[in-house]
């Protein structure tokens, strides 16, 4: 596997790590890591490294990849291709890192099926060697992993010919159990009685922050949101703006670990995806294990899996007023347990056991192509 790994953070890395723990049940598995991820002047965050209250696992792992120093790149696949494997996997969620995973796969011996799980073809905020990137990373590589029906699609555009399978987003299951909301509420300073909104996961712009915080105004006293999350742009302005809503609004303007992630989504009613454009949220995926239910917009994939599990409510349109109407009408719901059965079924479907299984049976079908 050469993907993002323990000790750099985020969703990705743990990502990778669960499907690293998955797969080694069955196969002899090695993962490769970066050495440097990004140079630190393009990360927008505090730190790339996992602190002390991320409870994260420690994958064993090589860190070999400079992303930006094309010597390691050599080296990596040099290292990979002494292991000898059956298979290699790799992992893409922006084009930047397109050239240093796509030049290690095209070193691979032509024996090795090379496949890559694809988190986006087409990144939400684009610029101008997108497409060059993720063409040369997509060449390189046999077969493809998509999450999700609207990256099927990215990806039939830009290379018609590729083949793929599609595996739903598995849930997080790494974090630990809920604890009572009333205990979380009170561990967080809002009013147990408050219907809880939470917006989880880095501030971007194409996640509709703006939208929700829009829609958030149009409720009334009764309503409280939680804004949860580290800001990869400038955050004055938008601190500015709820500034006359501050008693109604709890602003973390911070990377969330993993102790902090399990209060907040013990506290929620419901976790907001007002996103602009999406292709799947590992976001969704944690609320879903924490059986929050969602009220998403109806973008890319995300919706997908709220209306095939009805987990959630989907809002009719990206306007303030669709999706203050949604939440209210989430909450005018005489019973939101209504929710649960749908839970039961969508953790029993999109278990990390059946998600590396499927990709061990893809390889099973290229390797005969």
């Amino acid at each position: 596997m050469l993907s993002v790994f323990h000790p750099y953070r985020g969703g990705i890395a743990q990502f990778s790590g669960r499907l690293f723990r998955e797969l080694e049940k069955q196969q002899e598995v090695k993962a490769f890591n970066f050495s440097r991820q990004y140079p630190g002047f393009l990360f927008p965050g505090k730190t790339q490294l996992v602190t002390a209250d991320d409870h994260a696992d420690p994958i064993p792992n090589e860190q070999t990849l400079d992303s930006v120093n094309p010597l390691t790149w050599y080296k990596t696949a040099k290292k990979i291709s002494a292991f000898q494997p059956d298979l290699f996997l790799s992992r893409l969620w922006m084009p930047f890192f397109g050239p240093a995973f796509g030049y290690v796969a095209g070193c691979m011996n032509n024996s090795i099926v090379k496949t890559a799980v694809l988190d986006n073809v087409v990144p939400h905020e684009k610029r101008f060697f997108d497409v060059p990137f993720t063409k040369y990373f997509l060449n390189k590589h046999d077969g493809f992993v998509v999450m999700s029906r609207q990256v099927a699609d990215d990806l039939k555009k830009l290379k018609p010919s590729a083949r793929f399978i599609l595996c739903p987003h598995p849930l997080y299951d790494h974090f630990e159990k809920k604890i009572p909301r009333a205990e979380a509420c009170r561990l967080l300073g809002i009013d147990e009685k408050k219907k809880i909104l939470l917006y989880y996961g880095f501030v971007r712009k194409y996640k509709g922050l703006d939208l929700l915080f829009d829609s958030f105004s149009k409720l009334d006293q009764s309503f409280h949101l939680i804004l949860a999350g580290e800001w990869y742009e400038n955050s004055s302005a938008f601190e500015e703006k709820i500034k006359p809503y501050q008693n109604r609004v709890t602003l973390l303007n911070r990377y969330i670990g993993s102790e902090e992630t399990r209060l907040l989504f013990s506290a929620a009613d419901a976790c907001t995806l007002t996103y602009l454009h999406a292709t799947q949220s590992g976001v969704a995926a944690i609320a879903m294990h924490y059986e929050v239910p969602l009220i998403v917009t109806r973008a890319g994939g995300l919706y997908e899996q709220v209306e095939k599990y009805k987990v959630g409510l989907v809002a009719d349109d990206f306007t303030a007023d669709s999706v203050a109407k949604c939440i209210v009408q989430f909450f005018s719901q005489e019973n939101t347990d209504a929710f649960k059965s749908g839970f039961v079924q969508l953790k029993n479907d999109l278990s990390w056991s059946r998600f590396s299984n499927e990709i061990i049976a893809f390889y099973e079908q290229l390797k005969t192509e």
